[in-house]
């Protein structure tokens, strides 16, 4: 029996011994940032602006981390968005009238107010990949650029923030 144990406890043992710590994920500048959580919106030379900074790479709340400035303010926004797409060039086609389904803008404020980092998420009513007409994506991309952004304050401070606005068209 106590043999029996022995081995047992021996076996128990074996997985502790041959785990290794796994290595902490680098934090990397922002010029070179690397997603670490889903969601991050990492720099893309191909597309972002490379003079819009970050205050803290590491740190970017995330829209629901404090009270939402344009939640409290989204008449204002509507108002706008509604001008916007009233303002498309030639108007809207009839394939645009017709066109169901979700376009999403993620970007971040960063702790200046400043916006940057936009990525466009289009998908039908099935949710399916989809893509609207350009017109209107670039009109309601335009306009979210030009809204004022406030980014979160949490006790007395003021950090980076993700946002997104979603429209169901």
């Amino acid at each position: 029996m106590p043999r029996l144990l022995l081995i047992l406890l021996l076996l128990a043992a074996l997985p502790h011994a041959q785990s290794q710590p796994q290595p902490r994920p680098q934090v990397a500048s922002p010029q070179t940032q690397q997603a670490l959580n889903v969601g991050d919106i990492p720099f893309d030379p191909a597309l972002d602006d490379p003079h819009f900074q970050l205050n803290d790479s590491t740190r970017v709340f995330q829209y629901y981390n404090s009270n939402s400035w344009w939640l409290d303010h989204k008449s204002a926004y509507r108002a706008l968005f509604l001008k916007a797409a009233g303002e498309l060039p030639a108007g809207p086609s009839a394939q645009t009238q017709t066109q169901n389904g979700w376009l999403t803008i993620r970007f971040i404020v960063n702790a200046r107010g400043e916006t940057g980092r936009y990525r466009l998420l289009e998908m039908d009513s099935a949710y399916q990949s989809f893509h609207f007409d350009p017109r209107l994506s670039a009109c309601l991309l335009a306009a979210t650029k030009r809204a004022s952004w406030v980014p979160a304050h949490y006790h007395g401070k003021t950090y980076d923030t993700y946002q997104y606005i979603t429209f169901h068209l």
